[in-house]
């Protein structure tokens, strides 16, 4: 019977119900790969040198570059998300390391929470919303730019916060509705958590079964056709 490849976890949901992946993906996973857990990694590195793919939550600290020197066959790095400004792109591409993220199936549900944050917020629909990443975060606030309300479920360095904080102290808006906040999560005693005006989720825009199986298969599809010399389906590049 042929080898199975062997991918590297951050942990299991029952390990760390934040973070970990949930059993259901965790199917999935073994249906095609061998698991390796980060804790058992760090507790024996000689388990390392089998691993040729990884996942990577976003919101976990850098494991995966911590622990490059013991992960002599890692081949690609699947990051569970779009967002990618928390890996180094240019530091494992050049350690011959591919990345991948999940674009495009996410698209639909976070679309929802955008406008359920925007029916939350106001009395009527107001323009305003960004969906996407800039080249600079916003930091002036009017109500001509963005009417009444500021909605977004997105990077949170699409918003400068501390320009968000006094535009809501200022009247400049009316409210805010924040699924993802820069930082995240926010200090206990941030300024936005004082606030009457604001409502903030936990970072939930993707939190649907049919969402994260869609990820979660696109990763798995997209480690696969490496490893079996393929073009990948969702390749992220370097920044230049």
């Amino acid at each position: 019977m042929a080898e199975r490849p062997l991918i590297l976890l951050h942990a299991s949901f029952d390990d760390d119900p934040e973070k970990g992946i949930s059993n259901r993906m965790l199917k999935a996973v073994q249906e095609d790969f061998d698991v390796l857990w980060l804790k058992d990694l760090q507790k024996n590195p000689e388990l390392g040198k089998n691993v040729i793919a990884a996942q990577w939550r976003p919101g976990t600290k850098p494991q995966i570059t911590e622990n490059l020197h013991n992960l002599p066959f890692l081949k690609i790095i699947g990051n569970f998300g779009v967002g990618y400004d928390h890996i180094d792109v240019k530091f494992f591409n050049e350690h011959g390391v591919k990345v991948v993220n999940t674009p495009d199936v996410l698209c639909d549900s976070v679309a929802d929470m955008v406008f359920a944050l925007m029916l939350a917020s106001a009395r009527r629909l107001v323009p305003g919303m960004k969906d996407t990443m800039g080249p600079e975060p916003i930091k002036q606030f009017n109500q001509n730019l963005l009417g009444l309300d500021v909605c977004y479920a997105t990077l949170g360095k699409v918003i400068d916060t501390a320009a968000l904080v006094e535009a809501l102290e200022m009247k400049k808006i009316a409210a805010a509705a924040l699924d993802v906040t820069e930082p995240e999560p926010l200090p206990r005693d941030h300024p936005l958590l004082k606030l009457e005006n604001v409502i903030i989720t936990p970072h939930a825009g993707t939190a649907t079964v049919e969402t994260r199986d869609k990820m979660n298969r696109l990763l798995l599809d997209n480690i696969k056709a490496h490893l079996e010399g393929k073009p990948l389906l969702s390749e992220v590049k370097p920044k230049n």
